[in-house]
């Protein structure tokens, strides 16, 4: 008998030790460039939960819908930052990788914060689900970090695929157009004034030294767009990552960036796991979808929730 209850003790030691070790290691390489035909792979109405395990591992993946406050003038009404308060009551992750937040490689960096907490006051206009993440990690006693390359990185990447220092500059105007419209602050009127100066504060980002300006976005845009005839009508799609076939010029752009993006978000992911065993990551559902083969390989059990 006394054996007997040795042996499960050991037994029960070495389940223990194994279930410790358990690894996570997600291969880049796996990740699909995106295209409009991957919206079918979908598995919910967006914002849902995605739920990864791996022995002690946890990986929550919630596919976000972007906030707007045209459809939701009561943000924190709006079903992502519901379900994002739900996971973390529901589940406590340990750390959270948020999409937009340009902080490097740093682990709960304490200069994101200031911004963070000026969102709870305005009650996230003119915010993101990214800063509410935060402050929900904040709120908990977690960590959290962007799963975010930075701009410079991606500046470097893109020139290397053959695209231009001015291409990305453009790209991330008309990116732009579609936020401000989401958050109810766009205006025809001011857009050149809003337009030179965010040109400027994107060739810091990029760490580029260039001429380029909004004169020359307008002849750029001329050129390169020829559909919507005027950059005041871009919308979502034209700044989508799509690499099809019919894909346009901006749409290209979008689709080497998301890549680029991707592929870093995985190896965040994989590096929080060599600290954590719950992670917690929100994103647009579209990199769910382009990221999900490499959390296939990885993970064994795998549950999809629609939460709200």
């Amino acid at each position: 008998m006394r054996f007997l209850l040795l042996l499960i003790s050991l037994f029960s030691v070495i389940s223990c030790i194994s279930k410790s070790k358990t690894q996570v290691h997600l291969d880049p390489e796996k990740v699909l460039s995106y295209t409009f035909e991957l919206e079918k792979k979908k598995h919910k109405k967006n914002p849902y939960l995605a739920i990864y395990k791996k022995g002690n591992k946890e990986l929550y993946f919630i596919a976000s819908r972007h906030l707007s406050s045209v459809e939701y003038p009561n943000l924190l009404e709006h079903p992502t930052l519901k379900t994002i308060k739900k996971v973390f009551s529901d589940y406590q992750p340990e750390v959270s990788i948020v999409e937009g937040i340009n902080t490097g490689k740093e682990l709960s960096p304490q200069s994101i914060l200031k911004h963070a907490e000026s969102c709870i006051e305005t009650q996230y206009k003119k915010c993101g689900e990214s800063t509410f993440t935060i402050n929900q990690a904040q709120k908990n006693k977690s960590h959290y970090i962007t799963g975010e390359p930075t701009d410079e990185f991606i500046h470097r990447r893109l020139l290397a695929t053959g695209f231009t220092t001015e291409d990305l500059l453009s790209f991330y105007l008309i990116r732009k157009i579609p936020q401000l419209i989401r958050q109810g602050t766009f205006s025809k009127k001011t857009f050149p004034k809003l337009a030179s100066e965010l040109i400027e504060k994107f060739k810091t980002k990029i760490g580029a030294e260039s001429n380029f300006d909004f004169e020359q976005f307008k002849s750029w845009y001329a050129q390169k767009m020829p559909s919507p005839k005027s950059f005041y009508d871009i919308k979502n799609n034209d700044a989508a990552p799509h690499g099809g076939a019919n894909a346009t010029y901006s749409q290209k752009i979008s689709n080497k960036i998301t890549l680029i993006r991707d592929q870093n978000l995985v190896e965040t992911i994989t590096e929080m796991f060599s600290q954590f065993d719950r992670v917690l990551v929100v994103y647009g559902s579209s990199h769910l979808v382009d990221i999900e083969p490499a959390l296939k390989t990885e993970f064994s059990q795998i549950e999809y929730k629609k939460l709200y």
